[in-house]
């Protein structure tokens, strides 16, 4: 068991609580706009939907790794997990009112990521909103100390992960990637420190 939980553990120890604060935030933003039901795609976990609204049928988790997804039941028992692919998601066509993309763009290939993200417009409802919480490129004093610890975080990553985040920042990070999906911006929230952005985004 403790071996199982092993990879989930340490992101909840390592991980969770540089990112905690950005989740209570996608949790104020969801609650107060209601958009349920609502999937976290690569929900890792489970934190982030534990945030939002404990035990609700209408907030569901998918995630590839199913060594994580237990943990993540093991947490939270009443929350619905999916172990599947981010880039062929066994939901039908506008079935979510909102969905969450938090930190499961830099990582990946352009290819994944795309296909990604066309499998999240195709899962939203119309009129449906997507919080997307990922890293860009520095624009103030602030935002350049938070790329530095944010580079210094992801080389810990190395391999593919660093590369894919290098990639990602060098096409114009969050902001040029919500641009080429032709999404439309509702609300922004940067956070400097993090070199992040929080934005809601729909379609056109």
């Amino acid at each position: 068991m403790a071996k199982l939980f092993l990879s989930g553990r340490l992101y909840d120890w390592l991980i969770e609580p540089l990112v905690k604060g950005c989740k209570r935030e996608v949790a104020r933003i969801v609650n107060q706009s209601e958009l349920f039901p609502i999937l976290d795609i690569c929900c890792g976990t489970g934190t982030q939907l534990h945030l939002i609204r404990p035990g609700e049928e209408e907030c569901i988790g998918l995630d590839l790794s199913s060594s994580v997804l237990k943990y993540a039941l093991y947490k939270y028992p009443k929350i619905p997990f999916v172990c599947a692919d981010a880039v062929n998601i066994p939901f039908h066509d506008a079935s979510f009112e909102g969905l969450i993309i938090s930190f499961s763009l830099h990582d990946k290939s352009p290819q994944v990521r795309d296909t990604l993200m066309n499998e999240g417009k195709r899962l939203l409802k119309p009129g449906g909103k997507i919080v997307l919480v990922d890293f860009e490129n520095s624009w103030s004093r602030k935002s350049r100390v938070g790329s530095v610890l944010v580079y210094l975080i992801e080389r810990i990553g190395g391999g593919d992960h660093f590369r894919n985040n290098r990639q990602f920042l060098r096409e114009g990070g969050l902001q040029s990637f919500i641009k080429k999906h032709d999404l439309i911006e509702i609300k922004r929230y940067d956070v400097e420190l993090g070199a992040l952005s929080i934005v809601v985004a729909k379609m056109p």
